[in-house]
Parts: C-alpha cells; sequence; structure tokens
C-alpha cells in the first residue's frame, strides 16, 4: 500500500464532482493524502504494451521489406503512447502528471502521420505528389504538437486541465479550447484517408487483397471506433482514454498479417507500381483528360510526342496540342494527325466512373509512319506480284499449249502437272488479292442463321461442281444461331470443298452435323479422304510457319480467322481408319459484339475478314485447293 497524494487544480466543476458537499471553497486547490491500491486499469495497459512491443520487434525483422520501416514506426509509436499513458495512470504530482499528459499527444499526433506513410508505400501511391502531401501533414501535426507543449502559456487546445484521482487513477479532467476540436478532426482525417486508400484497393482488386485489407482495417478501426466513444464519455472511469487498450488488437491484427497472410509480400503497390512501369516505358503517348479536353496526367512518351515534359502538358487542351478544331469533340478527333512531318495514329476511349457517368477520355497516340510506309510498300508489291503473277501464267499457259499442238506431243502427264501447277498459282493470286482487300470493307452484324438452309446452300453449289461426291446432313431442320451469315458460309465452303478436293476416293462422303450445346453451336464435318497433312496441323496449331514448317496455301488460315473472327473455336482429328473430322465451337452473338469483337481476336487481319465474304462469289468456279 503507497501513500500518495491526490490534487484537483481550480476548477468549479470538478471540485463539486469529487469534493461533493464537503463545503471547500470554489477556486481553493486541496491537498489531501490518500491510500491507494493497485489498479486493474494498469495491467490492461500492460497487456497492451507487451503485445506491441512483441508485434515491434517482430516488424523489425521484416523492416527492409515494402512497408516494413512505416508500418514498424507505426507500432513504435503506438507503443509509445501506450506506455506514456500507463506511467501518468500512476503519477499524482500535478506538475509532472500534466507534462506526461503533454508529452503523450506528440505520440498521439505522430501516429496518423506513420499510418499515412505505411498506407501509400502499400498501396504504391508513394509518390513525390502524395510524399509532399505526407510531409504537409506531419508539419501540421509538428504545429499541434507545439502548441500542445505550450498550451499553459496560451490556452488554446485546453482551457483548464485537471487532475483527478478515480478508482486509484490519476486522469486528466480537462476543458476544450478553441483548437482542440480542430486538432482531433486533422487526427481522424489523416487516419481514415490512409484506410481509405486500403480500401480502395481492395475494393478494385476483385478479392485479391481482401484478407490483408480486413486485417489492416480491423487493426486501426478499434482504436478509432474506442477514441471516439471516450471522448463521447463512454468508458468505465470518467477521464480514462480507452484508446490504448484498443492498442491490443491493433498488435494482434498487425502481427497476424505478417506472419500469416503475406501482407509484405502480396500488396498492391506490386499492381499500382508496375502498372504505372508498363504505361512509363510504353512506345504510345497516353493522355488522361477531363471532359472538358484539359490534360490532367501523362506519360513520358506523350510528352516526347512534343518534346517536352510531362509536367508541362498538364492543364493543356489535347485539340489545342493536335491543331485541331476547338469545338471538336473528343469522340470525333480525327483517327490520324500530321504532327511536325510524322503520321500520328489517335485512339480515343471513354472514362466512366463507378455509376458510369462519363468523366474523362485516354487519348492515345502513335507514329503510324512507318507502318504506314510499310504498308504502302507492301501493297504495292504485293499488287505488282500478283498482277505479273497472273500475267505471267497466263502466258505460260498459252506458249505450252502452243507446243504441245504444234509438235503433236504426246500427254504423258507433264502437262497435267504443269496446268495443274499453274492452275493453283493463280489461285494462290486471287486468294491474296482477297486478304489485300480485307481491311477495306464495313463491320458486318449479327443476324439469325439456319444452319440446315446455309448446309443446303453450300452442298448444292458444291454438288454442281463435283457431282461425284456425296454429301449427308444430320441437322436439325429448326437449328439457329445469331452469328455473322456471311462468315460462317465461307467456313462452311471451305470445309466441304476441302474434304471434296483432297478426298483420293471416287466417291468422296462428307457428312455434316450441326447440335446446339450449353455454349452455342457445334458443327462436325467428318469425310473418308487421306486426311490433313500433320504438318499442316503444326503450323495451324502454332500459329506460324517458317522455312521448313509452312503451310501450302491460305485455305486453312482463311477458315481458322473466320473462326476466330466469329469468336469460337475449331479443332482437327485425325480418324484412326481414314479421314478427318472437324469440329467448330461457336457462340451466340449480338449486334455489340459487331463493334466489339476486334478486341477479342488475336490478328490484326481478323478485324478485316469480311473483305473474304464480298470477293467470295466473285471467284471463278474452277476447283481450288483450301490448304
Amino acid at each position: 500500500m503507497v501513500r500518495l497524494r491526490a490534487v484537483i487544480l481550480r476548477h468549479p466543476h470538478y471540485q463539486n464532482r469529487y469534493l461533493g458537499a464537503k463545503g471547500f471553497k470554489r477556486g481553493v486547490s486541496v491537498v489531501t493524502v490518500m491510500s491507494v491500491l493497485w489498479s486493474p486499469y494498469i495491467v490492461g495497459l500492460g497487456l497492451a504494451a507487451f503485445v506491441l512491443a512483441v508485434v515491434a520487434s517482430l516488424l523489425f525483422q521484416h523492416r527492409e521489406r515494402p512497408g516494413g520501416y512505416e508500418l514498424f514506426a507505426f507500432m513504435l509509436l503506438i507503443l509509445a503512447w501506450a506506455l506514456i499513458y500507463a506511467v501518468s495512470l500512476l503519477v499524482y504530482e500535478p506538475t509532472l502528471r500534466l507534462w506526461l499528459h503533454r508529452v503523450m499527444y506528440l505520440a498521439i499526433l505522430t501516429v496518423p502521420v506513420a499510418w499515412l506513410s505505411f498506407s501509400l508505400v502499400y498501396t504504391g501511391h508513394s509518390n513525390h505528389k502524395n510524399r509532399r502531401l505526407l510531409g504537409s501533414f506531419l508539419i501540421i501535426g509538428v504545429i499541434f504538437a507545439a502548441l500542445v507543449l505550450t498550451n499553459p502559456d496560451h490556452g488554446w487546445v485546453w482551457t483548464h486541465t485537471e487532475v483527478a484521482v478515480v478508482s486509484s487513477i490519476a486522469v486528466v479532467q480537462d476543458v476544450p479550447g478553441v483548437l482542440y476540436y480542430p486538432m482531433l478532426v486533422y487526427i481522424y482525417s489523416v487516419v481514415l484517408f490512409g484506410a481509405f486508400l486500403i480500401l480502395r484497393e481492395s475494393i478494385g482488386s476483385m478479392g485479391l487483397y481482401h484478407d490483408q485489407t480486413a486485417v489492416l482495417l480491423l487493426g486501426t478501426g478499434t482504436p478509432v471506433v474506442v477514441s471516439l466513444l471516450s471522448i463521447g464519455g463512454i468508458t468505465p472511469v470518467d477521464g480514462l482514454s480507452m484508446t490504448p487498450y484498443a492498442f491490443t488488437v491493433s498488435g494482434l491484427a498487425f502481427g497476424y498479417a505478417a506472419l500469416r497472410i503475406d501482407i509484405f509480400d502480396l500488396l498492391p503497390a506490386t499492381r499500382n507500381l508496375g502498372r504505372d512501369l508498363a504505361i512509363d516505358h510504353l512506345a504510345e503517348g497516353i493522355f488522361i483528360v477531363d471532359r472538358s479536353g484539359r490534360i490532367v496526367d501523362t506519360n513520358d512518351a506523350g510528352a516526347q510526342f512534343f518534346n517536352t515534359y510531362p509536367h508541362a502538358l498538364i492543364g493543356t487542351n489535347i485539340r489545342q496540342l493536335l491543331a485541331v478544331d476547338d469545338e471538336l469533340a473528343l469522340t470525333h478527333l480525327p483517327t490520324e494527325v500530321q504532327l511536325e512531318g510524322q503520321l500520328i495514329g489517335l485512339t480515343v476511349s471513354p472514362i466512366h466512373d463507378t455509376i458510369e457517368v462519363p468523366i474523362g477520355h485516354t487519348v492515345v497516340l502513335r507514329d503510324t509512319t512507318e507502318q504506314r510506309l510499310r504498308k504502302t510498300q507492301l501493297e504495292v508489291l504485293n499488287r505488282v506480284l500478283r498482277h505479273n503473277l497472273r500475267n505471267k501464267l497466263a502466258i505460260i499457259q498459252g506458249h505450252i499449249n502452243l507446243l504441245a499442238d504444234q509438235y503433236a506431243i504426246e500427254d504423258d502427264g507433264s502437262k497435267v502437272d504443269i496446268d495443274n501447277a499453274i492452275e493453283e498459282l493463280t489461285e494462290l493470286s486471287d486468294r491474296s488479292r482477297e486478304f489485300e482487300r480485307m481491311k477495306d470493307l464495313e463491320r458486318l452484324d449479327a443476324v439469325t442463321v439456319n444452319l440446315d438452309a446455309l448446309v443446303k446452300q453450300c452442298v448444292s453449289e458444291l454438288t454442281s461442281m463435283y457431282p461425284d461426291a456425296h454429301f449427308e446432313q444430320s441437322i436439325p431442320a429448326e437449328l439457329s444461331i445469331d452469328t455473322h451469315k456471311e462468315v460462317l458460309d465461307i467456313v462452311l465452303e471451305n470445309l466441304l470443298h476441302n474434304a471434296i478436293v483432297h478426298n483420293d476416293r471416287p466417291e468422296p462422303m462428307v457428312l455434316i452435323e450441326g447440335a446446339m450445346t450449353e455454349n452455342g453451336l457445334r458443327i462436325v464435318v467428318t469425310d473418308n479422304g487421306p486426311g490433313i497433312p500433320v504438318e499442316e496441323l503444326e503450323v495451324l496449331t502454332s500459329g506460324r510457319e517458317t522455312a521448313i514448317n509452312h503451310g501450302s496455301g491460305l485455305g486453312l488460315w482463311v477458315t481458322k480467322w473466320a473462326i476466330q473472327y466469329l469468336q469460337g473455336e475449331i479443332h482437327f482429328e485425325l480418324l484412326d481408319s481414314r479421314g478427318t473430322r472437324v469440329t467448330i465451337e461457336l457462340p451466340t452473338l449480338s449486334p455489340s459484339d459487331s463493334t466489339n469483337r476486334a478486341h477479342r481476336t488475336n490478328t490484326a487481319t481478323m478485324q478485316d475478314l469480311p473483305e473474304v465474304v464480298k470477293r467470295k462469289h466473285q471467284r471463278n468456279n474452277s476447283p481450288h485447293r483450301i490448304r
């Protein structure tokens, strides 16, 4: 048992409250000697300090990890807060007790800045601009700390402070001054801002960081809620702050986060910094503009288009930079502009907030000068080669026929081989013309297609060309799907034609089956031919040709790209007995897929495939190879 002095300083409210009806004169300091038992409230603070010390030592081992130093500093500060408060509750000498009360606020005012610093590093937002913001908060905290330490001289934070002994502990009773509540607003604002950064990243991560976020917000939110209850007077002892006791939850939460859920390994900073780094290193210039067209952000490549630095373009209207009409809507910007002799391609995409309200646009600039030059060169080369190829092949064919007639050459098979070679080269030339014109066609919209009728139409055309071929259909008459009819027609015509032309049997047979599945439509084409050569399938599977591995034509490539255009899949199977089975899986398309499908295909040619469709019925009816 310890004999200590309890001192109640001058304040009428507290004198009346704690001295009761004993008749002491108002405004007179009272000193008395009393017996004090050890308080259980000190035990709770000791437990909190122990947990925080253990977790702080654990975090010290991870200090080199991203956010490690910041979280360790945060833990040290709340540990200091808890220790100072525990000591102050046992100090009954008024001058020392009030001095400790003010010193404790140095930790209280620094804790929010440490938490925000960790939040910025954890979420990957610790850039120069945010570090300046963090420094501003720190300066405000230092100013408030100086005002707290000098409060006896001005009384701006507390107009009166008194020490009272309640339940064997010394608590400070104070009357708020003019700056007390602004100081609280500052503290809670900084803490909540840091929590908001973490919560926002969790919401945008599709569940990737939910566990980490829940634990971090539990460790931070518990002291915040408890402190608000203490300010509201909801405490077991009048004047006792319960916030340091809540730090036990903080310590346990942060310790669990460090040990069990990889808080230093799986953190949003990886995604954010990686995304920013990728954007900064893109060759394309990326501009983020508001609804009026003012630039709010850009990457280094964007600034290089105008020979300046990114910060110099902030606030400039994108129309001014591109030298276009100031009244022109952003969505109607030209797709190409000239900048200092360079041809620059533009792509504009809208930005919407969480409730789909338009708030701005992204404008992507890329130098298309070399691309346009190569495109022009290829067009010229293709046109010249194709034109000359057809002309020279016609001359060769004519002279061969003349020679055969003039010298009465007996047909030993050589002329047939030459004729076939010329025919295949001519067909290849026609196919290349179709590819060249792909880019010039408009988009096609999805319509309802009856598969049975479409197959019968293809079969009718092929039967007239190959009367010996035998086709069988196993397709329900009502089977229909919403897709691009002209492209599907190309697919069926190519596959059926391929099954007949490359069939070495006297009576080629082709079976066409169709059925609906959970994901759309399945079409199966089976023939009794020799099968597609393995090297052809390997080329299609790998998606590229080499000098050693290459296909014999363009037909299967057209079929594959057409299936991709329809957002479907195609599979080839060589049968054990004889023949090939080709399976096509097609989804049901909506009209909107017509404008979006280019983003879901993996080749530039695919975007322009409808040119093949328009050219289909202009081809001659001579037999041709698909592969």
